[in-house]
């Protein structure tokens, strides 16, 4: 996703000790040979991708990584702020739309929804739910619409 260039994050180093290093991704290689391409796993699509970084921040951050070394990074594509967002869990395909079983007055309603960026745990909702509504996560083919649903108690806090 050519929004990552430029943005800011962090990786970290292992060999013998962790430590955490400053990275920009500077490139993002897209349709390039070696088998790697898109894909879907349990519905959600894919695409892995090369990905070029440059370290950043001060040398001594960085300056002792050599051969060998494992980079494992974490890139952020995109951030935001008061989010409503949804469990990726909860999400299933209707037809062409994404939708989610929500709880209403004690009964399951299919609920086609809108979405906008999303991760492996969280998806942006646009359109279709509210804060404060009640999903069901990992609905089985036994939640069915209207069927009657019974909450369990709320945690003690």
């Amino acid at each position: 996703m050519l929004k990552a260039i430029g943005h800011s994050s962090r990786a970290v180093a292992q060999h013998y000790v962790e430590f955490e290093l400053l990275i920009v991704v500077v490139g993002v290689l897209i349709g390039f040979g070696g088998g790697v391409g898109s894909g879907r796993a349990l519905g959600i699509d894919e695409q892995r991708v090369k990905v070029i970084l440059s370290l950043s921040g001060p040398a001594e951050g960085w300056s002792e990584l050599g051969h060998g070394f494992r980079v494992v990074a974490r890139i952020a594509l995109w951030r935001g702020e008061d989010v409503l967002t949804i469990p990726v869990g909860a999400l299933f395909r209707e037809g062409a739309d994404w939708a989610t079983s929500v709880v209403r007055d004690g009964r399951v309603t299919l609920q086609r929804i809108a979405l906008g960026e999303r991760n492996e745990e969280f998806a942006q909702v646009l359109d279709g739910l509210a804060a404060g509504d009640e999903v069901i996560l990992h609905p089985s083919d036994l939640v069915v619409e209207g069927g009657a649903v019974k909450g369990l108690p709320a945690a003690a806090e």
